[in-house]
């Protein structure tokens, strides 16, 4: 079929991909409202063929936030992303994966945040029986929304809430009332109306200002899951393409490829040949370094990785002599304090190389820079330059170079 496809699997936990339990929403230029059907996703998957296919995941799974980043070049900006919001992160940023939306105000971009192996898990379990989203797309920002009110959808005993145009999240029926008086508190923007669909019996009775409006929910929850889908913030990984693409750039490739394979086979013939000498090689070269190891470290009893071993002795004899080097996680320990400390200090880059720290920031005035660079001087055992220094803004803009004592 053409048209679009929204696809939302059911909570639960399957052995397989094929088996996981779904709800589909079947549109097209003729039907825009679409039909639901229900089943999993290898029942489906014929009538996914030829159209737009839409992952929907739950909003529990999706943290949606707003950051503020200054500077314009895209690709420094999606770097610095991570260490921006790694504050307001529970777990560690490189188990997370990070998506920046939309440009909400001059320096205030719109996020996605999702455990990595949490999608990969399901993009992987979905290409093993064929299926390959076109995008992923958080619940939340599916529901319906107009300006200045926000969406509350019940299912089951969750409710999935919708406050802003990149902004929603789910919670229980139970935390409803606090989530969303956190929500008309924090926001800038006027809250007029909280429009819910379902039996939400505990209905916030302290918004004075606000006008709660209460619908019936749809038979079919999937039939509400489906507008504004362009504005939504797309988590489909950029390495994730699309097999069916794929296969016909392959086949324009298949006479090379046989060529090449052909070469390898050759290549590999020849190699297990060497094979046999090399290995006689390599089982003489570990009885020379065995040899030497022994020679320099007469103490030395039960060798298991005679590299490493010889590494580790090396590296206590440079600590007990006073030559260690200040690497990159001693430096950003020891100076991150100093940092924090500095009133009015943004950080905008951090580089490292080398036994040298490169820092690009901005704080008050002058004086406040060579402040911390007297500060950082203190703190460590490094040599600290101002590089540059300029004002912009009423503010200074500056970069700072550290440097270990040894390099």
């Amino acid at each position: 079929m053409t048209g679009k496809v929204y696809i939302r699997p059911q909570p639960g936990d399957y052995a397989s991909a094929d088996q996981w339990p779904v709800q589909g929403l079947f549109t097209n230029s003729q039907d825009q409202t679409g039909k639901v059907k229900e089943g999993t996703f290898s029942q489906l998957k014929a009538d996914m063929l030829g159209a737009e296919l839409v992952l929907i995941l739950p909003a529990e799974q999706v943290l949606l936030l707003s950051v503020q980043l200054p500077g314009k070049n895209v690709t420094r900006l999606k770097q610095a992303l991570p260490y921006a919001l790694e504050d307001q992160l529970i777990s560690d940023i490189d188990e997370q994966f990070f998506v920046m939306g939309p440009k909400l105000d001059e320096k205030r971009y719109a996020v996605a945040v999702i455990n990595k192996a949490y999608l990969e898990n399901i993009l992987d379990s979905l290409k093993q029986i064929g299926i390959y989203p076109n995008k992923v797309l958080p619940e939340s920002l599916l529901l319906p929304l107009h300006e200045g009110e926000i969406t509350a959808v019940e299912d089951g005993e969750r409710i999935i809430v919708r406050t802003g145009r990149y902004s929603g999240f789910a919670c229980d029926a139970t935390n409803l009332d606090v989530m969303l008086s956190n929500v008309t508190n924090e926001t800038n923007e006027k809250i007029n109306k909280i429009v819910f669909y379902g039996t939400i019996n505990n209905l916030p009775d302290k918004f004075e200002d606000i006008q709660c409006e209460q619908h019936d929910l749809p038979h079919k929850l999937m039939s509400l899951l489906y507008h504004d889908s362009v504005a939504g913030i797309d988590l489909l990984p950029g390495h994730y393409i699309h097999r069916e693409k794929m296969d016909k750039k392959l086949k324009q490739w298949l006479p090379a490829a046989a060529m090449v394979l052909i070469w390898a086979a050759v290549q590999l013939s020849i190699q297990v040949f060497d094979y046999a000498r090399l290995k006689k090689q390599d089982i003489v070269l570990q009885q020379s370094l065995e040899k030497i190891y022994r020679q320099t470290f007469p103490d030395a009893r039960k060798i298991v990785n005679v590299e490493a071993q010889m590494r580790q002795r090396l590296d206590d004899l440079r600590k007990r002599r006073g030559k260690s080097e200040s690497g990159f996680t001693e430096m950003l320990v020891r100076s991150a304090p100093v940092l924090q400390r500095t009133p009015g200090l943004k950080l905008h880059a951090l580089r490292y190389n080398d036994g040298r720290m490169d820092l690009e920031l901005e704080v008050r005035d002058l004086n406040s820079l060579e402040q911390l660079k007297e500060n950082l001087i203190k703190t460590g055992n490094w040599q600290v330059e101002i590089q540059s220094a300029s004002s912009v803004e009423n503010k200074v803009q500056g970069k700072l170079q550290l440097r270990s004592s040894e390099s």
